[in-house]
């Protein structure tokens, strides 16, 4: 929940050989029966303005993502805080939630007055976003790397689905050095790439922000997934 995050952007066709690079190092997360397909369902507020997509397209420090996140596979949802300060350190704190979306509880607007400088009645949900989850963990390292496939966005009546996008996340502590998967991915010549899911999503399909901030990443972005 305190660490630092850093993404890659694989084609699909380099996961396979990833994974078996990695499978001597890491241990997989098994969820029941299901082990390399865990879906998960994220809907993202914001305010009318988009004041947290405008931040983070600008990076600025110190911002902040509102989600209610749904884990399919275990039946739950948490209503999620993620802030980022200045020192490139991304903090996460959640709670319990029924997975509802038009409104908050009072128990969950309080949690949000407490956590960011925003008020629960600013919000609305602005983007949903399905994805599916292999996590990967190597004890000794006290790492975890999320690899995220199959992402579709959808905004009102607007869809879209972005099928060649493979996602892979480091998660580490802070000051911690280059990890084995860092190492791994140096070897495969795949550098850090920044990416959010929601402003990538919110830019393609969401007609209430201008989306000619993010269109160098996203032509960047294009040219990395082609196969």
């Amino acid at each position: 929940m305190d660490r630092v995050d850093v993404k890659f952007i694989l084609k699909p066709s380099q996961l396979p050989d990833l994974l078996n690079e990695a499978k001597s190092l890491y241990e997989i997360l098994q969820i029941g029966e299901n082990v390399l397909n865990s879906e998960y369902h994220t809907v993202y507020f914001d305010t009318d303005d988009c004041q947290m997509y405008y931040l983070h397209v600008k990076e600025r420090a110190n911002r902040y993502k509102v989600r209610v996140r749904e884990y399919v596979d275990s039946a739950t949802s948490f209503l999620e805080i993620k802030f980022k300060n200045n020192k490139g350190k991304t903090s996460k704190t959640r709670m319990k939630t029924d997975g509802k979306y038009s409104f908050f509880p009072e128990a969950e607007s309080e949690f949000i007055s407490k956590n960011t400088p925003f008020e629960s009645s600013q919000l609305m949900p602005m983007l949903s976003n399905r994805f599916n989850r292999i996590t990967l963990v190597n004890r000794q390292w006290q790492e975890r790397i999320t690899i995220d496939t199959f992402a579709q966005f959808s905004h009102q009546q607007s869809n879209i689905s972005l099928g060649n996008l493979v996602v892979c996340e480091i998660k580490k502590n802070p000051g911690q050095y280059m990890t084995p998967m860092e190492h791994l991915l140096r070897k495969m010549r795949i550098h850090p790439f920044r990416i959010s899911k929601y402003i990538l999503g919110s830019s393609l399909i969401n007609g209430n922000v201008r989306p000619n901030l993010y269109k160098p990443k996203i032509i960047l972005l294009n040219k990395k997934t082609q196969s």
